[in-house]
Order: structure tokens, then sequence, then C-alpha cells
């Protein structure tokens, strides 16, 4: 089966995010996710999940604003789908997805489904921050290098395992952000503890 026996379906969906995208001022953090929408009808894309909660249903992906909780732009999932020669299928969905105009600056965020190199030079070729987690085994054998290179440090909640091991640990996964995003982070929490305080010490004044 191919995404095209889809074309009918794309195209409406991709009118209503285009004419909804004019209405809305979306911000600059963005999510791309997936869900399997519960369906137990018969039809040739009906997707069969035992991790999801819903189990059968259809695969939707989509690209959501984190402020808004705006829906900008989606895709249905057909089984096969044609991918252009030279990537990869994760490539293909998320240049589908981020295909409409951005803020500069945009930072998004994703699971470690989308965690691949090419998808990460992909984003940081058109000017947008990622962040996101990977595994492992996606990130080659030269971890270091491959961080290195996409200009990305290692912020891991576990302990570091070595090279060799990596192989064994391909469930782990490695949450990599980049230097301005840490950052930004920090500077969030802290906002966030100030203004706890605040709160409190007007609380007690009162």
């Amino acid at each position: 089966m191919s995404r095209n026996l889809l074309c009918n379906c794309n195209i409406k969906s991709q009118t209503l995010d285009t004419e909804f995208r004019t209405l809305v001022s979306f911000g600059k953090n963005l999510v791309i996710d997936e869900q399997l929408i519960k369906f137990a009808g018969r039809i040739f894309f009906l997707q069969y999940n035992p991790a999801k909660p819903a189990k059968r249903g259809i695969l939707v992906r989509a690209c959501v604003d984190t402020f808004t909780n705006f829906i900008l732009s989606m895709d249905l999932y057909a089984a096969s789908q044609t991918v252009p020669k030279g990537e990869t299928k994760t490539l293909d969905v998320i240049k589908r997805l981020i295909d409409f105009p951005k803020q500069p600056n945009c930072t998004l965020f994703c699971d470690n489904y989308y965690g691949t190199i090419d998808v990460v030079e992909y984003i940081k070729s058109i000017g947008l921050e990622y962040v996101g987690t990977f595994r492992p085994s996606r990130l080659g054998k030269e971890l270091s290098q491959n961080l290195e290179k996409l200009q990305l440090n290692q912020v891991v909640q576990y302990p570091v395992f070595k090279e060799v091991k990596l192989k064994k640990t391909t469930k782990e996964k490695l949450k990599v952000v980049t230097n301005q995003q840490q950052a930004q982070l920090k500077d969030q929490q802290q906002k966030h503890i100030n203004t706890i305080m605040y709160i409190q010490k007007q609380v007690r004044i009162k």
C-alpha cells in the first residue's frame, strides 16, 4: 500500500492546517509526537501496537505548538510510504510535519523515534534547535564524535555506559541538549523558583 492512497485525506488535512495557522500566533517551542487513535473499522492502514493504550487504530503524527496546544500539521500513517532517495523514513516524516513558516530560533522537541543523526543535522540546517532523546544504537559506535559533530552535550540521568556496552543497552536513552538549551532551562527553572518565593512572601505578609 502506498501513502498516495490517502491523497484525499491528506489534501483536506493540509488545507485545514494552512487555513487555521493564519488564525493563530504560535510560539517558539514545537513538539512532534504520534498517537494511535482507537478505531475498530475496516481500513487498509489500520495499525496494531500492543504498547499503546488503544492497541488498534489509526496512527496520526502531529506537530504541536506548546504555548497554544494548537496542532500546526498532521500526517496519517499508511503502512509503507514512498521516501525520497537518500533519506530515511524518519527524516521524511519530519520534513512533512514542519513544512510551514516558522519563527526564527524555534526549538523542536521529539522523542527517541525521531532522534537520528540525519534528523538533527536537518533541523539545525534550517535554523531550528533540537531537544530530544536518542537511542545509543542510532548514534553509532563513535558516540562522542557524533555528539561533537552535532554540537550537542549529553545530559545523562544515569551512569554513562562504556562504548562496548552500548550494544547491549539499546533500550536506554541518552538525553542530549544544546548549550543554549541548558542555559534556557536553568533560567526558566530559576524564574519559576523566584515566582514561588514571591508568592510565599506575599502570603506571609497578608
